[in-house]
């Protein structure tokens, strides 16, 4: 009765170690008396210590989460598996809910599942354990040698409540370690889905699977979100908490009835997320008073008519202002996200980012985009052949993409230039992207230069070094 859980995250800057979307299906698994063990691979190493179990231990099913930018290696692993195991494989995760149709790319999976997984992969599960017919299964597409069977979606879980806590111990001890060597911390996502329209984001394209999609935004209970925290914290030692949800303060009733618990209950410190229009004054005192340490603010971009018109980002720039003015008032650290590389982006409109960044003191990287299938840039992208000129690169950080007034090696220059871009606004934007780097790191040894003159004239001055007096 063993089961494989397997998260890809190969050549990926985005890994964490950790899917909420495999914790569950695990949990869901375990309560119903299966043997799971999971599998994070990051290298080859890893997949090579995979198929060594696969090989010693024969795991009847084997479930994979797959993103688009890993189905590559997917391809090549299952392929692997197939030459020495008939374990039974079903992938599911962003792509194959939004690119169903993939599934006839690789003969060795047996089955898709499209959407949350918990249920459908325990009555598959079941299915193969007592030697049932498997081929009606809600939310389940099946590769039956070569004759694709689509069955239709289930509506969504509605009450997360309802579900069995995630399965912690799919975090190995090392994931859950911090920068320093005695911090540990934890990472909690209390919320699924999203209630916005951002048109480079797969979650209203994978809303629209389902047949209630104004219902894919839940959250547990704060009770249940407190609970959570607690049986953690008799299990495993921590000392710093992260929140992954999108949005932590987006349903303020929520927000504040949990935050209200949490602080009575614990006191960690901790980072979570928020979106621009959702933190106001009080809600800013409350994540501090709280332990909020870091917050996560997406900017995206710097041109408002472009962000909100081709982004469907509808946020003002002095909403960020003031977002960001609240966080410099209650002295909270902050990672922001910011995007380049966008369709129908210039030079010119990556430079209004820069400006913004620097106005509000913005920190972090610019992410370099990815045309994920399904979403409204993504099909705009395929559309226009506008897609990645490769299929093994590093996602968000290695640009493949050109663009008629944005070239694939601009956009490049611009992802390496926009730190030191904020670590030093005296540089010009009129200077070329790829001179940045080098601009900066002159400026710093001739800082250096200066100041190792000064102290020397300092040191041999008659007042600092009477000796020297004749």
């Amino acid at each position: 009765m063993k089961i494989f859980l397997v998260y890809l995250g190969i050549n990926s800057p985005q890994n964490t170690g950790y899917n909420y979307g495999l914790s569950y299906i695990g949990a869901v698994l375990k309560k119903a008396g299966f043997n799971v063990k999971y599998y994070t691979l990051l290298n080859e190493q890893d997949c090579n210590n995979m198929f060594s179990d696969i090989e010693n231990e024969s795991p009847f099913l084997i479930g994979f989460s797959v993103t688009s930018s890993q189905f590559i290696y997917l391809k090549e692993i299952v392929g692997l598996i197939k030459e020495f195991s008939e374990s039974f494989i079903v992938c599911g995760g962003p792509h194959p809910t939004l690119v169903p149709d993939s599934i006839s790319d690789i003969p060795g999976v047996n089955a898709y599942i499209i959407g949350e997984g918990e249920y459908s992969l325990l009555e598959l599960a079941n299915a193969l354990n007592n030697n049932k017919d498997y081929k009606q299964i809600k939310n389940i597409w099946i590769n039956k040698n070569g004759r694709i069977i689509k069955n239709e979606i289930r509506p969504l879980q509605e009450n997360l409540d309802t579900l069995p806590f995630p399965d912690i111990e799919s975090i190995k001890p090392v994931e859950m370690r911090g920068t320093n060597s005695s911090d540990y911390h934890i990472r909690f996502n209390f919320s699924r889905g999203c209630p916005f329209d951002c048109s480079y984001c797969c979650n209203k394209a994978i809303s629209q699977v389902y047949p209630n999609p104004q219902k894919y935004f839940r959250q547990r209970s704060p009770d249940s979100a407190i609970k959570e925290i607690e049986l953690a914290e008799k299990k495993y030692h921590f000392n710093y908490i992260v929140f992954d949800d999108d949005c932590f303060t987006l349903n303020k009733k929520w927000f504040r009835e949990f935050i209200s618990l949490y602080k009575l209950q614990f006191k960690y410190p901790f980072r979570c997320n928020i979106r621009v229009g959702t933190a106001d004054d009080e809600v800013m005192q409350l994540l501090k008073e709280a332990g909020a340490t870091n917050i996560g603010v997406g900017i995206e971009h710097g041109n408002e008519k472009f962000r909100i018109n081709v982004l469907k980002k509808n946020i003002t720039n002095k909403q960020i202002e003031e977002t960001f003015a609240l966080i410099r008032k209650y002295n909270i650290s902050h990672y922001d996200f910011i995007m380049v590389g966008i369709p129908y982006e210039t030079k010119a409109l990556f430079r209004d980012t820069v400006r913004l960044c620097r106005k509000v003191n913005a920190r972090g990287s610019a992410s370099i985009f990815y045309p994920y299938p399904g979403t409204e840039l993504g099909k705009m992208c395929k559309e226009n052949n506008w897609l990645p000129d490769k299929e093994v690169y590093r996602e968000r950080e290695e640009a493949t993409i050109s663009y008629p007034e944005f070239t694939k090696e601009e956009i490049q220059a611009a992802a390496r230039a926009f730190p030191y871009l904020l670590a030093n606004k005296s540089i010009p934007l009129y200077i070329p992207f790829e001179i940045v780097p080098h601009w900066f790191q002159l400026q710093v040894a001739l800082k250096s230069i200066k100041q190792y003159y000064l102290k020397k004239l300092k040191f041999y001055s008659p007042v600092n070094n009477p000796q020297t007096i004749t």
